[in-house]
């Protein structure tokens, strides 16, 4: 645990950017914040460390809270969800979740450094984006129920939510006795999902807006090109449904988070169907489907947006894939 604690204080953004008081007097009392939870919340070695994240980024990391406080609509908590076997009846599908266990919060503390926070390389603008709450459990989704009619007949299938961005919070999950036997597969995920619904609420909020020389390249007013002739047009292979400047935006940006750059140059296999595959992103930067190297030229566009716009190296989020 120790070094688990070391490794979160070592934090580039962290490091950085360290807190000084004139008075170097510090007091001991708990922190007085903006709501009405004060850090630090326990005793761990790690409570230092989430006090010093919230001096930094003027965000609460919180691992004791009642589930009303997380909300996944403008009036339903998570708290909501109930499954009453006596009486099916009145039961309430819905976001159900399961408390951080205060052993493994430092790992987890490790987990969203890694996966998410290191990728950020301007603390100043990462403050700006950050919500004012974040959210610490176990396991967090959907319990989705079965149903006889219209009536609850029993639970059904449970989503799993790595990370989830609410209103005006994140929650990360995975904060308990599992994350020691975690996955490289489920780190991938983990990191994948968590990028993948921040920037689709940084879309929401109006921040996250595709630059014009994005699109200059490419003719959108046929909606559906043929598959085989996607990339000719600097369309990404994969690109589903029918073809906008926002539906190509985001297809770019979840092949680059999710995919490293050796593997986007690599010598694609192609079927003689002639059409790329659109689930292995194997040689989409390739000349063998970039023919006219217009993918290329809106990759760098992407990089470049994201290096200046958020200090994210979008590659980086690619090429960080546990193998």
């Amino acid at each position: 645990m120790k070094n688990i604690i070391l490794l979160f204080i070592a934090c580039p953004w962290i490091a950085a950017s360290c807190y000084r008081e004139e008075n170097p007097g510090r007091s001991q009392e708990p922190e007085n914040v903006y709501s009405e939870y004060t850090l630090p919340q326990g005793n761990h070695p790690y409570d230092a460390n989430i006090v010093e994240f919230f001096r930094q980024y003027n965000t609460l990391i919180l691992y004791r809270y009642q589930p009303s406080d997380i909300y996944w609509n403008e009036t339903m908590s998570i708290g909501a969800f109930r499954w009453d076997a006596e009486n099916p009846a009145n039961s309430v599908q819905g976001y159900y979740y399961t408390p951080a266990d205060e052993e493994y919060i430092g790992e987890q503390l490790v987990l969203i450094r890694e996966k998410f926070l290191r990728h950020f390389t301007r603390p100043e603008v990462l403050r700006g984006l950050l919500p004012k709450k974040i959210f610490l459990a176990d396991t967090f989704g959907i319990q989705y129920l079965s149903w006889a009619g219209n009536v609850p007949s029993g639970l059904g299938t449970f989503y799993s939510i790595p990370a989830y961005m609410g209103i005006d919070y994140m929650l990360f999950s995975w904060g308990g006795r599992r994350i020691t036997t975690m996955t490289a597969a489920e780190k991938n995920t983990y990191k994948y999902e968590t990028f993948n619904n921040f920037f689709a609420k940084l879309v929401s909020s109006g921040k996250l807006v595709p630059p014009a020389a994005f699109s200059a390249s490419t003719d959108y007013s046929n909606a559906w090109p043929p598959a085989a002739s996607r990339g000719a047009l600097g369309v990404m292979p994969n690109q589903n449904g029918s073809l906008t400047p926002t539906s190509d935006w985001n297809t770019y940006i979840s092949v680059i988070a999710r995919t490293p750059v050796d593997v986007l140059l690599a010598q694609p296999t192609i079927p003689a169907s002639g059409i790329p595959s659109a689930s292995d992103f194997t040689g989409y930067l390739h000349p063998d489907i970039d023919v006219n190297g217009k993918i290329r030229e809106k990759y760098q566009v992407i990089l470049d947006y994201f290096d200046e716009t958020f200090g994210i190296d979008l590659q980086g989020i690619g090429n960080d894939l546990e193998r």
